[in-house]
Parts: C-alpha cells; sequence; structure tokens
C-alpha cells in the first residue's frame, strides 16, 4: 500500500474515531461539567493519537527519502564510471 493510502487511511480512522466519541458522548446521559470533561478528555487522546502517528509519518519518510537519495547518488556514481570507461576505450 503506497504511503500516502496509508496516511489516508489513518487520518479518515482518527476522523471516524473522533466522530464516533463525540456522538456515545453527546448521547450519553450526563451532567454538563461531566460531559465537557469527557470530551476534553477525548478531544486530548485523539491529539495525542494524531501528534504520535504525525511522527512516526514522519521517521518513515525521513527513512524513505534517505534511500531514494542513496539510490540516487549510486546511479549517478554508476553513470560516471561507465562515462569513464567509455572514455578510456575510446582512447
Amino acid at each position: 500500500m503506497p504511503a500516502n493510502d496509508k496516511t489516508g487511511s489513518i487520518l479518515a480512522f482518527l476522523i471516524g474515531l473522533g466522530i464516533g466519541v463525540s456522538a456515545a458522548l453527546l448521547l450519553a446521559p450526563q451532567a454538563g461539567d461531566e460531559l465537557r470533561d469527557d470530551i476534553g478528555d477525548a478531544i486530548d487522546d485523539s491529539m495525542h493519537q494524531l501528534r504520535r502517528h504525525g511522527r512516526k509519518i514522519g521517521r518513515h519518510s525521513r527513512k524513505l527519502i534517505d534511500a531514494v537519495q542513496d539510490t540516487a547518488e549510486d546511479v549517478v556514481q554508476q553513470a560516471k564510471d561507465v562515462a569513464d570507461q567509455v572514455k578510456k576505450a575510446r582512447a
């Protein structure tokens, strides 16, 4: 699964989770103060999960960028080596 699909899936899950938690809290019979506290706790938990997933995606992205950069450097070096071999063969 491409990284964009994973990111979109995680975001969709978190949004769905937030909507579900909010609906459950609003439909549950509670006092106003207790309901506000529960909503605040749910938002804090969701933000914590979102930050954690953001850091995880950031680490994965950095690893991917490093791998692509290393591969590009290898390709450039191989192209230089081939060019040098062609020059030597012509000489």
